[in-house]
């Protein structure tokens, strides 16, 4: 049995006190338990301890219920929690995670110094006596985390391609072991980043790609991965318009280049010795009149050209751009994207697990095998002949989406995957899991952070 106990003072009121019990039962489940001595309620949530999934889901529980705390005190007691020590690590990330993340959705201010928050941890458990000293680097880690969460819950129109580019300008100007370079149009057209140029067209904001350096090992120049991620600020569809209830939660269209940028950061902060890439593609989707118009032909930055005959595939436009550039420039060794790419993967997978496309059997197993430390669960789907014959156009070299509704989930993976070629390639789409009950989780910061320090490249 694991018990957290919060204890804090709200306005007008006396302190409040909120006891989570987290017990294993005979039965392979785990119970939640949130008792509160201010009404004596009793909530029980009791899922599969087998299934990563539902480990996840109460990962998400927890964090939605430790959000409200402020200026708390809280106490881990392992004493009774018979569980491995990943699993009590992941616990206390959780917690931090979620008592260390202030934003206020009226002002929407982020305060970047640490919240006034007062913790202890007692632990009788004698497997584990080191668990106390992993406080503060898991402290600054989860801070990182919810950066990417504050930049995901930030309305889109505080939130432009430019504001978030800001807010990595000022982010990052103390960290002297990142490089960050900064394009904008012009210097896109004259890359030839014309995908993201052609998204980006009906926007009254320019679009933009930001690309971070991270050279920790100093043995070698060369990149072992490089991350990719895309920021679509808000994704009205474009000319294939969404419909009014499919453009709420548009503004977590940003979350991938969130994620990653956080990701990097964390990683250059504790001086991992690997050499990283970040590569955020920034734009709006929108209407205007400039707006790329369904089943346009646009040249790709890696030489093919594209029939745009969906205006609302527009991620992997970005990702495809992204990809191409980080391969020509830098040549890493693996290539990790993470977009909210599809609403597909949600039906095949629901709102718990990330759906991964690999070309790779041994970067998946190494990726999936972090994530279940991480609890960031992730299900490796195929693509299919089907799905590349679905991409073939009559007037390019492919086209971006199919007009048949069956091989959604893969045909987005399939068109990326033509841009990585033979370099080992993951794809993480989370657009089932980037955000819960309209707050971003800033997922796969974590599991991006472990891969690369665990050296599975």
């Amino acid at each position: 049995m694991l018990i957290i106990q919060a204890t804090t003072s709200r306005e007008n009121s006396d302190y409040l006190t909120i006891i989570f019990i987290i017990e294993k039962t005979s039965k392979q489940k785990i119970i939640l338990q949130n008792i509160t001595s201010e009404n004596q309620s009793h909530i029980e949530l009791v899922v599969s301890y087998d299934l990563l999934a539902d480990l996840f889901h109460y990962k998400k529980k927890l964090i939605n219920v430790l959000t409200q705390i402020s200026n708390s005190q809280i106490l881990f007691d392992f004493s009774s929690f018979s569980s491995t020590l990943p699993n009590c690590t992941e616990l206390l990330k959780t917690s931090l995670k979620a008592i260390l993340y202030v934003f206020n959705p009226q002002k929407c201010q982020f305060k970047k110094e640490l919240p006034n928050v007062d913790y202890n941890l007692l632990i009788y458990h004698s497997a584990y006596p080191d668990l106390e000293d992993i406080i503060p680097t898991t402290q600054r880690l989860m801070q990182w985390v919810n950066t990417a969460r504050y930049l995901q819950d930030m309305p889109a129109n505080l939130m432009t391609p430019v504001l978030f580019t800001n807010f990595w300008k000022d982010k990052l100007k103390n960290m002297k072991n990142l490089i960050m370079k900064i394009y904008e149009n012009q210097e896109l057209t004259k890359m030839g980043l014309n995908l993201l140029l052609a998204v980006n067209q009906g926007s009254s904001h320019r679009a933009c790609m930001i690309i971070v350096e991270y050279q920790g090992n100093k043995t070698t120049s060369e990149y072992q991965t490089a991350f990719v991620g895309k920021v679509i600020t808000f994704d009205s569809g474009g000319y294939c318009l969404k419909s009014s209830s499919g453009q709420l939660g548009m503004k977590f269209d940003m979350s991938g280049a969130a994620i990653v940028l956080a990701a990097i950061s964390a990683l250059a902060e504790q001086e991992v010795p690997a050499n990283i890439l970040a590569v955020a593609m920034l734009t709006e989707n929108a209407i205007g009149g400039n707006a790329i118009l369904t089943e346009s032909v646009v040249k790709s930055h890696a030489g093919w050209y594209v029939e745009i005959n969906n205006t609302d595939a527009e991620g992997r436009l970005v990702l495809a751009d992204g990809i191409s550039y980080a391969k020509q420039t830098y040549q890493p060794a693996t290539i990790i994207d993470v977009a909210t790419l599809t609403g597909s993967v949600k039906n095949a997978l629901g709102v718990n697990i990330s759906g991964m496309f690999s070309n790779n059997e041994k970067l998946v197993k190494n990726f999936t095998k972090v994530t279940k430390n991480t609890l960031e669960p992730v299900w490796w789907l195929p693509i299919q002949l089907e799905n590349y014959d679905n991409l073939t156009s009559e007037i390019a070299d492919f086209k971006n989406a199919a007009t048949n509704r069956e091989y959604g989930v893969g045909n987005g993976a399939a068109f990326i995957s033509k841009f990585a070629g033979e370099t080992p390639w993951l794809h993480l789409d989370i657009a089932g899991t980037a955000d819960y009950h309209s707050r971003g989780t800033g997922v796969m910061v974590e599991s991006l952070v472990e891969f690369i320090k665990i050296k599975n490249f």
